[in-house]
């Protein structure tokens, strides 16, 4: 069931990124390739490319759309390409959609169908849809709470370097959510977020 009054916090679900660097650097550069084969200026290309079926101009139109950004802010337009390259199997759209659901916007907020396509965006090694499937999972999201598979998620998202799985999995073990509490697993976590710098992971780590 989808809960309007949602809190936000570090934890909290990862919205897709709101400038076209998107989630990868590769991502982009194969998207810009499209842009200069087709030898037109950014939207223009993009949407052509999206027309003719590249998810991955699909996906970044979508983007666009759901940020205004060189177009007027759709949410409805956004879901429609972020739809068109789900369906071809592209995980960083699957994840978008999902965020789509979760947060409502432009369509009620449905977490079933949110874990649906974070689950699909999971199993095609995403990193960001691992950590938001362990999310549901930690809080009870559309499933059952289940700390046992929400460290499951976070370690998949945590062992690609994604740092909030990361730190989640190391407040998993400094509280002993799931697993007996491991204040040495813990600060082995919390260490590989710090690494990254902020003041939240300093504030982890001085808890222990």
């Amino acid at each position: 069931m989808y809960d309007a009054n949602k809190k936000k916090s570090r934890s909290l679900l990862l919205k897709p990124k709101t400038e076209l660097a998107l989630q990868s650097t590769n991502l982009v550069s194969r998207g810009l390739d499209l842009v200069r084969q087709l030898s037109l200026n950014s939207i223009s290309g993009l949407r052509k490319a999206a027309e003719q079926g590249f998810a991955l101009a699909q996906y970044n139109l979508g983007v666009m759309y759901e940020n205004g950004i060189e177009v007027t802010q759709d949410y409805n337009e956004a879901m429609k390409w972020y739809r068109k390259a789900a369906e071809q199997g592209l995980a960083e759209a699957e994840n978008a959609l999902g965020y789509m659901y979760y947060s409502g916007k432009g369509l009620p907020g449905d977490y079933d169908e949110a874990i649906k396509w974070y689950r699909r965006a999971a199993e095609h090694g995403l990193a960001e849809a691992q950590f938001n499937i362990g999310f549901m999972y930690d809080n009870g999201r559309a499933v059952t709470r289940d700390y046992n598979e929400a460290i499951k998620w976070y370690q998949k998202a945590a062992e690609q370097g994604f740092v909030d799985a990361q730190y989640n999995l190391g407040v998993m073990y400094d509280k002993g959510k799931g697993v007996p509490q491991d204040h040495d697993e813990a600060l082995k976590w919390y260490s590989k977020v710090a690494k990254h710098g902020g003041f939240i992971e300093a504030r982890g780590m001085r808890q222990l």
